[in-house]
């Protein structure tokens, strides 16, 4: 995640082994400043999980110098059993000078169900995101709105989950849209197995509630993945790649995506 100050967040996850298991496990975010001629400086790595397997990591930059980390947390079998899923973690992070601050609180939603697989989070406005992601226990695609407190950096669900769709997907992105003045909007493309790429737009109100949500067939094939991303001017840049292999790219106004009617 590019954040100011030319720095950029790295995150992975860590793992030491023993007889072929797993022993212990955690979460990294690297702090990297990438200097003229392209020098980069490593200024620090940052533990933001342990204890647990973490996998599909996605993340977003709330201002230029705070960003959300979102991220599957599988639990080592040392782990006493009954816990709260983590299956759907999101974390705060911060740039404090060359230091990069972990909040130590993360928000787990839906901490009774397992199963979920595929996720991405998107900017609504100033610390309020939207994390989506699929639920293989309910074969639906959900969306969660949250937004972060800018002086606790603690989260709180301002609406959903919201069911976009149902049945598998084999990826999930989304992106925010500019808006007419009014609400912002969220764009959530999926992949369902032998159909078109389809996307839902909704509008999220200023209180932070999912709304006014439609279907949008945005792509005539079949897609393997896709990446998405806003540009200054309001169109959206898609590079995407098809099932037979094709590299393909696409941009829309915001008419084109449901932004503007």
């Amino acid at each position: 995640v590019a954040l100011s100050a030319s720095r950029v967040v790295c995150l992975f996850s860590e793992h030491t082994m023993k007889d072929g298991v797993v022993t212990r496990a955690w979460g990294t975010a690297a702090l990297v400043e990438v200097k003229p001629a392209g020098v980069v400086q490593v200024h620090g790595k940052y533990h933001f999980s342990q204890g647990f397997e973490l996998t599909r990591f996605s993340a977003v930059a709330l201002t230029p110098t705070s960003m959300i980390a979102s991220f599957r947390a599988l639990p080592l079998p040392t782990r006493p059993s009954g816990e709260p899923s983590r299956e759907l973690c999101a974390v705060w992070m911060g740039l404090d000078g060359d230091e990069l601050l972990v909040d130590p609180h993360p928000i787990g939603l839906e901490p009774q169900r397992r199963g979920m697989l595929a996720r991405d989070v998107a900017l609504v406005s100033e610390n309020t995101f939207s994390y989506s992601y699929e639920s293989g226990t309910d074969r639906a695609t959900k969306m969660v709105v949250l937004q972060v407190d800018p002086a606790t950096h603690r989260m709180t669900i301002l609406s959903g989950p919201k069911v976009l769709a149902k049945g598998p997907v084999r990826f999930l992105a989304s992106l925010s849209l500019p808006s007419d003045g009014e609400s912002p909007m969220t764009f959530t493309m999926f992949q369902r197995p032998h159909e078109s790429c389809m996307a839902e737009a909704c509008r999220i109100s200023p209180m932070g509630r999912i709304a006014d949500c439609k279907d949008i067939a945005w792509a005539d094939n079949e897609l393997v993945d896709v990446s998405a991303g806003r540009l200054s001017d309001g169109r959206a840049a898609f590079a995407f790649a098809t099932i037979s292999g094709t590299l393909l790219y696409q941009l829309l106004t915001p008419k084109e995506t449901g932004a503007l009617p």
